[in-house]
């Protein structure tokens, strides 16, 4: 009987052992997958909340921005007219344009540009310009081609200068041989006397460091050239 009982006990627990086993395993699946989707569910509201702040600040600081840029707009006009009569005074020879002293009769925040039918700047006042080679933003070079063999000018908002990195705005006149794009910019000096510049890197250090989800984060502007990466 002994032997009997004590197999019968055995047995006892072995059906217990199969039936709890494959339940406990499934309440630790469901678990797993309930925690799982938890964190997954989480992080993407954190990232998406990121992305959200970022996106105001830049918003925010834009409006600072456009609101200076209006106040510039019909000074670089008149000044690009200025800029045109220079030119067809010259007959049309860049070499023989003095820059400097054109610059001189104009409000002293104010750098010349002339762009040829490459994309690159050829001559100009603000001596870091010198050299740039727009075909190096393909989609900038064929706007600024399209304004080249156009009529009208064009004024800029507030944006970044591709060397320095610092806050310009600039406006543009096609030359009516359409050989040239002249150019006027407000120099960051006066700019920033108004506006306190976004720091892209700054930016999206602290979303970084506020977020562990975040691995990385790349800002682009129209022209896909990066403001800054963290």
């Amino acid at each position: 009987m002994k032997f009997r009982n004590l197999s019968i006990k055995y047995s006892v627990m072995i059906l217990l052992v199969g039936i709890v086993t494959p339940i406990y395993f499934l309440f630790a699946v469901i678990n797993y997958n309930t925690n799982r989707n938890g964190i997954l569910n989480n992080t993407q509201l954190a990232v998406k909340q990121s992305r959200t702040n970022i996106v105001d600040t830049i918003i925010s600081t834009e409006k600072s921005y456009e609101l200076v840029s209006t106040y510039y707009d019909g000074l670089m006009a008149e000044s690009l007219q200025l800029f045109q009569a220079a030119y067809d005074d010259s007959g049309g020879d860049v070499a023989a344009l003095d820059l400097e002293a054109l610059k001189e009769a104009f409000p002293a925040e104010l750098d010349l540009y002339i762009i040829d039918e490459n994309g690159v700047i050829i001559r100009t006042t603000f001596a870091t310009a010198l050299g740039i080679d727009f075909k190096t933003v393909p989609d900038f070079y064929q706007t600024l081609t399209a304004l080249r063999l156009g009529h009208d000018p064009e004024i800029s908002r507030v944006t970044t200068d591709l060397k320095t990195g610092e806050l310009r705005k600039w406006g543009y006149l096609p030359t009516a041989d359409h050989r040239y794009v002249l150019e006027v910019g407000i120099s960051a000096g006066a700019l920033s006397q108004y506006v306190t510049q976004l720091n892209y890197a700054d930016l999206e250090k602290k979303a970084i460091e506020n977020n562990p989800f975040i691995a990385d984060i790349t800002i682009y502007d129209q022209h896909h050239i990066i403001l800054g990466s963290g």
